[in-house]
């Protein structure tokens, strides 16, 4: 036991940086020295490591096992990076103002597109006075709950809002 604890500490010792200015006065903790052995040292063995029982560095073992995780751990970023691109993308996918409207609705979906319909005959750029957009929302409600160049902006902006409200058209002149 004392062994596998002592070669995982001077593993630790030989791959952690050498601090300070200028050289190391202990020439066993110089990163050029890793891995040799001078006539008057003796190589660790190293337990429970890849070729078990063999003389090797201490270190050669976990310097090993720090490469394969920091592989293991790019692979996933890059899965990750793919996987956000994916959906960025998928955000990106120009929909019909009907098509936005149903998708963020969902089972409120008919009640919303005949509102829509009457605010704005279903155009994202419809203006009256203050109120913009598919669902004609007020300066202080686009404020409140967003708004958008887009249908699926302005659909998801019109969404929070009916929610707020209660699941309710009541803050909308049309009603379903």
């Amino acid at each position: 036991m004392r062994a596998v604890a002592l070669a995982f500490v001077t593993g630790l010792l030989l791959v952690a940086p050498v601090g300070g200015r200028g050289g190391s006065s202990d020439a066993s903790l110089d990163p050029a020295r890793v891995g040799t052995a001078t006539a008057g040292e003796r190589k660790s063995t190293v337990t429970g490591g890849p070729g078990v029982g063999s003389p090797a560095p201490a270190s050669s073992y976990w310097v090993a096992e720090w490469r394969r995780r920091y592989r293991l751990e790019h692979r996933a970023n890059l899965a990750n990076r793919v996987t956000v691109r994916r959906l960025r993308s998928l955000l990106n996918v120009r929909l019909s103002p009907s098509e936005a409207v149903c998708a963020v609705f969902g089972r409120y979906c008919s009640q919303a597109l005949s509102v829509a319909w009457c605010e704005s005959r279903m155009y994202v750029g419809a203006t009256n006075g203050q109120y913009r957009g598919l669902f004609q929302m007020g300066e202080s409600e686009r404020r409140t709950y967003g708004h958008g160049p887009t249908a699926v902006e302005q659909a998801q902006a019109a969404y929070r809002y009916f929610v707020a409200s209660g699941s309710d058209w009541s803050p909308w002149s049309c009603q379903p």
